[in-house]
């Protein structure tokens, strides 16, 4: 289904397939992204939504910004959603968890990526928020290697915005594709491989973004 973007060209959006992890690995290898359905249960994927939502109703939820430690600062030019660590805090956290960790034993099989731990937090996009285009790693920085999205909202229509647009490289000019953040669905890329963006949503937008990071030596 060919979509507008801001520019006026056409976009197709992905279409997703179910998760396996040959089949993630040899997408990640030949486009440099995988689109997957099946990643957790169903019922996970309710829970969780239901937690993010409370969180976002109890105002528990943080700003977030371009950063980390003394370089952290809020610019709401480039992103506009509020974020919270997931630390095993509930049942649906720790199974969100233990299931993260088994695709990264999955992941470093298939490509022997070396990927030592995981992070991972909930994101909340109020109407009208974006994230302009990024990539997840400086290249050859090495701090995150593979990045996993999992989307939260159900019935999720393309004219809505908040989609997940995916530049082929630096240097591309116009994404090749976009994924809608749809209740049940993922994307995984090579953190310093993908530039990408989340267009404006035109309602709100949850979902869980998870980074896997090579171990730094001392």
């Amino acid at each position: 289904m060919p979509i507008e973007n801001k520019n006026k060209t056409n976009i197709t959006l992905s279409m997703p397939v179910a998760y396996k992890a040959g089949t993630v690995a040899d997408a990640l290898v030949h486009r440099g992204f995988a689109h997957v359905t099946g990643l957790l249960e169903e019922a996970l994927f309710h829970q969780l939504r239901a937690e993010l939502i409370a969180l976002d109703a109890q105002d528990q939820l943080d700003r977030a910004g371009i950063g980390r430690g003394d370089d952290f600062t809020v610019k709401t030019a480039v992103r506009g959603d509020y974020t919270k660590w997931i630390d095993g805090d509930t049942l649906a956290e720790c199974l969100l968890l233990e299931r993260l960790e088994q695709v990264r034993l999955e992941m470093n099989e298939q490509l022997m990526l070396g990927l030592f731990e995981v992070e991972a937090h909930y994101a909340a996009y109020p109407p009208g928020s974006f994230y302009a285009r990024h990539t997840d790693s400086f290249r050859g920085a090495k701090n995150r290697i593979l990045s996993l999205v999992m989307y939260l909202n159900p019935d999720w229509r393309a004219e809505e915005g908040g989609l997940l647009t995916l530049f082929a490289d630096e240097a591309a000019q116009r994404p090749f594709t976009a994924v809608r953040p749809e209740l049940g669905h993922a994307v995984l890329f090579l953190s310093e491989e993908m530039p990408h963006e989340v267009t404006k949503a035109q309602r709100s937008r949850y979902s869980i973004a998870a980074w896997y990071h090579c171990h730094q030596p001392l």
